[in-house]
């Protein structure tokens, strides 16, 4: 089982120099620094082995995350692919918690990695940029698709780099001069069979599967609190499906499905880096 604890005592903020970003995280006020000895040396995540490895190690660390918020009211505020480690069983922990606070404090500036915040964060939809548990949970689909992108084996025969900047990097200012984002990530979520190409398949089957389910669940969710915004207020919203991202229990059982499947694939090629193979390449 994962646990909320620091592996290394690093500052989050401190961390620019990550090998898939150029903006590193936002700087929050006044941090405190806790640091925690551990028994063992956990590895990063690149260091993955297979598609169901990432699927378990991500959702280890989703379960971390999910009884911080449940037993605590704790949201993480950084859930990015550098701070989902993988320990000596091959299992997942959740690291630097330096960031996580209390639900219903109001935090006045964003916080995290850029390349793995919500759409609706970095559009800088939410009032005062307060965090909800839906961006968290954002997140670890961000890293599910980043690494399996960027690692797992794919029919997606294009430069895979340029494809991750176009969806994790974009950036632009708005009417106030404020950094903005998350467009990329709309888009892919709205039309990812147009971005990838509507052949598009990873070769693990479960992967495939979750990877569905998660870009209509985040595209669903968006699609929700833009409209609440156009709402006026007082006025009566039409009946709506079940909401996917309503809180962690869809998102949990998707994951159990998914590890619980039968087909995952017995000849899986080891996880390449597709980012550091000349000019992208056929995979």
């Amino acid at each position: 089982m994962a646990a909320p604890y620091s592996a290394t005592g690093r500052y989050t903020w401190a961390y620019t120099d990550n090998d898939y970003s150029l903006k590193g995280v936002l700087r929050p006020t006044r941090p405190i620094h806790h640091r925690f000895v551990v028994s063992s040396v956990k590895k990063l995540l690149k260091s993955l082995e297979s598609s169901k490895q990432l699927t378990q190690v991500v959702f280890d660390a989703f379960t971390a995350n999910r009884q911080a918020y449940e037993k605590y009211v704790a949201l993480h505020h950084d859930i990015s692919g550098r701070n989902i480690l993988i320990d000596e069983n091959g299992r997942g922990v959740l690291n630097d918690w330096d960031l996580a606070k209390h639900k219903p404090l109001q935090v006045p500036e964003r916080t995290g990695t850029w390349q793995f915040m919500s759409c609706l964060l970095l559009s800088r939809h939410h009032d005062n940029d307060t965090r909800t548990i839906q961006d968290d949970m954002e997140s670890f689909i961000h890293v599910m698709l980043y690494f399996g992108l960027r690692y797992l084996k794919h029919n997606y025969a294009r430069n895979v780099p340029v494809l991750l900047g176009r969806i994790f990097d974009d950036e632009d200012t708005d009417k106030n001069g404020l950094l903005v984002g998350g467009t990329g990530k709309k888009l892919f979520f709205t039309a990812w069979q147009k971005r990838l190409g509507m052949n598009f398949k990873f070769l693990s089957s479960p992967f495939q599967r979750w990877f569905e389910w998660a870009v209509r669940a985040a595209n669903q969710w968006i699609d929700h609190c833009e409209l609440l915004a156009e709402v006026e207020v007082g006025t009566t919203e039409a009946a709506e499906p079940q909401l996917q991202f309503s809180d962690h229990s869809n998102m949990a059982q998707e994951f159990l499905e998914c590890l619980n499947s039968k087909d995952w694939p017995t000849d899986e090629p080891r996880p390449i880096d597709a980012a550091r193979q000349t000019n992208g390449g056929t995979r």
